[in-house]
Protein backbone atom coordinates (compact mmCIF):
# COMPACT_ATOMS: atom_id res chain seq x y z
CA UNK A 1 0.00 0.00 0.00
CA UNK A 2 1.62 3.24 -0.73
CA UNK A 3 -0.12 6.31 0.50
CA UNK A 4 -0.94 7.28 4.64
CA UNK A 5 -0.40 4.40 7.10
CA UNK A 6 -1.14 5.01 10.76
CA UNK A 7 2.95 4.45 11.53
CA UNK A 8 3.25 7.88 9.89
CA UNK A 9 1.04 9.37 12.76
CA UNK A 10 2.71 11.61 16.42
CA UNK A 11 3.43 9.61 18.89
CA UNK A 12 0.73 11.56 20.89
CA UNK A 13 -2.04 9.83 18.60
CA UNK A 14 -1.07 6.83 18.10
CA UNK A 15 -0.80 6.44 22.30
CA UNK A 16 -4.62 7.48 22.19
CA UNK A 17 -5.38 5.42 19.32
CA UNK A 18 -3.62 2.41 20.95
CA UNK A 19 -5.33 3.02 24.63
CA UNK A 20 -8.46 3.31 22.17
CA UNK A 21 -8.07 -0.18 20.54
CA UNK A 22 -7.06 -1.85 23.97
CA UNK A 23 -10.64 -0.03 25.19
CA UNK A 24 -12.70 -1.92 22.62
CA UNK A 25 -11.11 -5.10 23.76
CA UNK A 26 -11.45 -5.10 27.09
CA UNK A 27 -15.09 -3.84 26.37
CA UNK A 28 -15.88 -6.85 24.22
CA UNK A 29 -14.30 -9.45 26.50
CA UNK A 30 -15.84 -7.92 29.14
CA UNK A 31 -18.97 -8.58 27.17
CA UNK A 32 -18.21 -11.97 26.31
CA UNK A 33 -18.16 -12.41 30.33
CA UNK A 34 -21.30 -10.87 31.01
CA UNK A 35 -23.11 -13.23 28.43
CA UNK A 36 -21.50 -16.49 29.83
CA UNK A 37 -22.75 -15.13 33.10
CA UNK A 38 -25.66 -14.48 32.08
CA UNK A 39 -26.35 -17.75 29.93
CA UNK A 40 -25.20 -20.02 31.67
CA UNK A 41 -27.43 -20.56 34.70
CA UNK A 42 -30.12 -21.02 32.08
CA UNK A 43 -30.78 -24.72 31.73
CA UNK A 44 -29.80 -24.91 35.59
CA UNK A 45 -27.20 -26.46 35.19
CA UNK A 46 -23.23 -25.34 35.60
CA UNK A 47 -21.31 -23.95 32.91
CA UNK A 48 -22.66 -22.71 29.89
CA UNK A 49 -23.52 -24.80 27.25
CA UNK A 50 -25.71 -25.30 23.82
CA UNK A 51 -28.55 -26.28 26.18
CA UNK A 52 -28.27 -22.88 27.78
CA UNK A 53 -28.49 -21.06 24.63
CA UNK A 54 -31.41 -23.29 23.27
CA UNK A 55 -33.14 -22.47 26.10
CA UNK A 56 -32.30 -18.56 25.72
CA UNK A 57 -33.47 -18.36 22.02
CA UNK A 58 -36.11 -21.13 20.88
CA UNK A 59 -36.86 -22.63 24.99
CA UNK A 60 -36.77 -26.14 26.05
CA UNK A 61 -39.57 -28.85 26.79
CA UNK A 62 -38.08 -31.58 28.26
CA UNK A 63 -39.97 -34.65 29.99
CA UNK A 64 -38.51 -36.03 32.87
CA UNK A 65 -36.44 -38.72 32.02
CA UNK A 66 -37.66 -40.93 34.34
CA UNK A 67 -40.83 -40.66 33.49
CA UNK A 68 -40.13 -41.37 29.51
CA UNK A 69 -38.06 -44.36 31.06
CA UNK A 70 -41.13 -45.72 33.53
CA UNK A 71 -43.89 -45.10 30.87
CA UNK A 72 -41.72 -46.99 28.14
CA UNK A 73 -40.68 -50.27 27.10
CA UNK A 74 -37.98 -50.04 29.30
CA UNK A 75 -40.26 -49.72 32.53
CA UNK A 76 -42.49 -52.82 31.29
CA UNK A 77 -39.20 -54.47 31.06
CA UNK A 78 -37.53 -53.87 34.24
CA UNK A 79 -40.91 -53.09 36.26
CA UNK A 80 -43.22 -56.05 35.24
CA UNK A 81 -45.39 -55.32 37.78
CA UNK A 82 -48.32 -52.68 36.40
CA UNK A 83 -48.96 -51.66 40.20
CA UNK A 84 -45.50 -50.42 40.85
CA UNK A 85 -45.39 -48.72 37.37
CA UNK A 86 -48.86 -47.24 38.23
CA UNK A 87 -47.24 -46.09 41.99
CA UNK A 88 -44.65 -44.74 39.99
CA UNK A 89 -46.69 -42.96 37.47
CA UNK A 90 -48.98 -41.36 39.61
CA UNK A 91 -45.59 -40.47 41.85
CA UNK A 92 -44.02 -38.85 38.88
CA UNK A 93 -47.19 -37.17 37.68
CA UNK A 94 -48.17 -35.00 41.19
CA UNK A 95 -47.00 -32.12 42.40
CA UNK A 96 -45.25 -33.25 45.65
CA UNK A 97 -42.00 -35.12 44.29
CA UNK A 98 -39.43 -35.08 46.30
CA UNK A 99 -42.15 -35.34 49.79
CA UNK A 100 -43.33 -38.52 48.63
CA UNK A 101 -40.06 -39.59 47.03
CA UNK A 102 -39.98 -41.85 50.20
CA UNK A 103 -43.23 -41.94 51.30
CA UNK A 104 -45.87 -44.80 51.88
CA UNK A 105 -49.35 -43.56 50.50
CA UNK A 106 -52.47 -44.88 52.18
CA UNK A 107 -53.23 -48.22 50.56
CA UNK A 108 -49.95 -48.90 49.17
CA UNK A 109 -46.97 -50.93 50.69
CA UNK A 110 -43.97 -49.41 49.25
CA UNK A 111 -42.61 -46.16 48.84
CA UNK A 112 -41.30 -44.87 45.01
CA UNK A 113 -37.78 -45.10 46.44
CA UNK A 114 -38.54 -49.22 47.47
CA UNK A 115 -39.51 -49.66 43.42
CA UNK A 116 -36.11 -47.89 42.52
CA UNK A 117 -34.24 -49.40 44.47
CA UNK A 118 -35.89 -53.18 43.73
CA UNK A 119 -35.84 -52.82 39.92
CA UNK A 120 -33.43 -50.01 39.14
CA UNK A 121 -30.60 -49.81 41.56
CA UNK A 122 -29.42 -52.74 40.31
CA UNK A 123 -27.95 -51.09 37.33
CA UNK A 124 -28.41 -47.43 38.00
CA UNK A 125 -26.12 -47.42 40.94
CA UNK A 126 -23.00 -44.92 42.00
CA UNK A 127 -21.03 -48.01 43.21
CA UNK A 128 -21.07 -50.76 41.28
CA UNK A 129 -19.80 -53.92 42.02
CA UNK A 130 -16.56 -55.55 40.08
CA UNK A 131 -19.21 -58.59 38.70
CA UNK A 132 -21.68 -55.42 37.59
CA UNK A 133 -18.38 -53.94 35.90
CA UNK A 134 -17.29 -56.70 33.99
CA UNK A 135 -20.57 -57.89 32.67
CA UNK A 136 -21.21 -53.98 31.29
CA UNK A 137 -24.49 -54.46 33.09
CA UNK A 138 -23.93 -50.18 34.75
CA UNK A 139 -25.62 -47.10 33.60
CA UNK A 140 -24.53 -43.91 33.88
CA UNK A 141 -27.35 -42.81 35.56
CA UNK A 142 -27.13 -43.53 39.10
CA UNK A 143 -30.29 -44.06 41.18
CA UNK A 144 -29.36 -44.68 44.63
CA UNK A 145 -30.92 -41.56 46.60
CA UNK A 146 -32.74 -38.28 46.20
CA UNK A 147 -30.11 -36.14 45.03
CA UNK A 148 -29.29 -38.68 42.08
CA UNK A 149 -32.91 -39.37 41.04
CA UNK A 150 -34.32 -35.20 40.96
CA UNK A 151 -31.55 -35.48 38.66
CA UNK A 152 -34.00 -36.90 36.19
CA UNK A 153 -37.58 -36.81 38.09
CA UNK A 154 -38.68 -33.65 36.69
CA UNK A 155 -39.63 -32.60 33.41
CA UNK A 156 -38.00 -28.99 32.11
CA UNK A 157 -39.69 -25.99 30.88
CA UNK A 158 -37.66 -23.26 29.70
CA UNK A 159 -38.94 -20.23 28.02
CA UNK A 160 -37.19 -17.94 25.33
CA UNK A 161 -36.16 -14.27 25.79
CA UNK A 162 -39.71 -12.63 25.83
CA UNK A 163 -39.34 -11.06 21.66
CA UNK A 164 -39.87 -7.72 23.17
CA UNK A 165 -36.59 -7.96 25.14
CA UNK A 166 -34.70 -9.54 21.91
CA UNK A 167 -36.04 -6.58 20.21
CA UNK A 168 -34.45 -3.76 22.65
CA UNK A 169 -31.69 -6.23 22.85
CA UNK A 170 -31.05 -6.61 18.68
CA UNK A 171 -32.12 -2.15 18.35
CA UNK A 172 -29.22 -1.62 21.09
CA UNK A 173 -26.91 -4.23 19.47
CA UNK A 174 -27.23 -3.59 15.71
CA UNK A 175 -25.86 -0.03 15.53
CA UNK A 176 -22.91 -0.16 18.24
CA UNK A 177 -21.48 -3.47 16.98
CA UNK A 178 -21.48 -2.05 13.29
CA UNK A 179 -20.02 1.29 14.38
CA UNK A 180 -17.18 -0.66 16.34
CA UNK A 181 -17.07 -3.43 13.29
CA UNK A 182 -16.81 0.29 10.87
CA UNK A 183 -14.09 1.79 13.36
CA UNK A 184 -11.92 -0.95 13.74
CA UNK A 185 -11.90 -1.67 9.71
CA UNK A 186 -11.06 1.80 8.80
CA UNK A 187 -8.13 2.25 11.60
CA UNK A 188 -6.76 -1.00 9.42
CA UNK A 189 -7.55 0.08 6.40
CA UNK A 190 -4.32 2.17 7.06
CA UNK A 191 -1.88 -0.27 7.95
CA UNK A 192 1.16 -2.41 5.55
CA UNK A 193 -1.64 -5.28 5.44
CA UNK A 194 -2.21 -6.79 2.02
CA UNK A 195 -5.59 -5.15 0.60
CA UNK A 196 -6.97 -8.46 0.57
CA UNK A 197 -6.84 -9.23 3.95
CA UNK A 198 -7.99 -5.30 4.98
CA UNK A 199 -11.09 -6.27 2.71
CA UNK A 200 -11.69 -9.75 4.13
CA UNK A 201 -11.36 -9.32 7.88
CA UNK A 202 -14.21 -5.98 7.53
CA UNK A 203 -16.23 -8.77 5.57
CA UNK A 204 -15.88 -11.56 8.13
CA UNK A 205 -17.08 -8.74 10.86
CA UNK A 206 -19.98 -7.90 9.12
CA UNK A 207 -20.95 -11.48 7.91
CA UNK A 208 -20.90 -12.57 11.28
CA UNK A 209 -22.95 -9.85 13.13
CA UNK A 210 -25.41 -9.91 10.48
CA UNK A 211 -25.25 -13.77 11.25
CA UNK A 212 -25.37 -13.63 15.14
CA UNK A 213 -28.35 -11.16 14.75
CA UNK A 214 -30.23 -13.01 12.43
CA UNK A 215 -30.21 -16.41 14.05
CA UNK A 216 -31.20 -14.71 17.23
CA UNK A 217 -34.46 -14.69 15.76
CA UNK A 218 -34.76 -17.49 13.29
CA UNK A 219 -33.63 -19.40 16.70
CA UNK A 220 -37.21 -18.78 17.65
CA UNK A 221 -38.56 -20.69 14.87
CA UNK A 222 -36.15 -23.83 15.14
CA UNK A 223 -33.64 -24.74 17.27
CA UNK A 224 -31.19 -25.24 14.21
CA UNK A 225 -30.35 -21.83 14.22
CA UNK A 226 -28.82 -21.57 17.79
CA UNK A 227 -25.23 -22.81 15.98
CA UNK A 228 -25.34 -19.72 14.01
CA UNK A 229 -25.63 -17.27 16.77
CA UNK A 230 -22.36 -19.21 18.16
CA UNK A 231 -20.55 -19.31 14.75
CA UNK A 232 -21.52 -15.51 13.65
CA UNK A 233 -20.25 -14.65 17.02
CA UNK A 234 -17.02 -16.52 16.70
CA UNK A 235 -16.25 -14.91 13.02
CA UNK A 236 -16.88 -11.32 14.48
CA UNK A 237 -15.01 -11.82 17.24
CA UNK A 238 -12.23 -13.25 15.23
CA UNK A 239 -12.66 -10.23 12.49
CA UNK A 240 -12.18 -7.68 15.41
CA UNK A 241 -9.28 -9.64 16.94
CA UNK A 242 -7.11 -9.69 13.88
CA UNK A 243 -7.95 -6.05 13.32
CA UNK A 244 -6.94 -4.97 16.49
CA UNK A 245 -3.99 -7.05 16.23
CA UNK A 246 -2.92 -5.32 13.47
CA UNK A 247 -3.94 -1.88 13.72
CA UNK A 248 -1.30 -2.13 16.89
CA UNK A 249 1.35 -3.70 15.15
CA UNK A 250 1.01 -1.22 12.55
CA UNK A 251 1.36 1.82 15.40
CA UNK A 252 4.24 0.82 16.59
CA UNK A 253 6.27 -1.49 13.86
CA UNK A 254 8.97 -0.01 12.30
CA UNK A 255 8.37 1.69 9.09
CA UNK A 256 8.87 -0.10 6.24
CA UNK A 257 12.12 0.58 4.27
CA UNK A 258 11.40 2.65 1.13
CA UNK A 259 12.69 0.76 -2.16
Amino acid sequence: MNGFRLRELPWAVRVGLTLTVVTLAGGYFASLAYLNAHYAKKDEQPGLSMDDLVASFHGIQQPSPLKEAVFGEHGRTHAPLDAERALLEDWLQGQRIPEQYDEIADGQELAPADILDMRCVTCHQRNPDSEKLAAGDVSETPLDNWPDVKKVAFSREFLPVPSEILLVSTHTHAPSLALIALLTSALFWFSRAPRSWRGGLFAICTLGLVMDLSCMWLARIHPAFVPGIVMGGALFGLGLGAQWLGTVLELWLPRPRQP
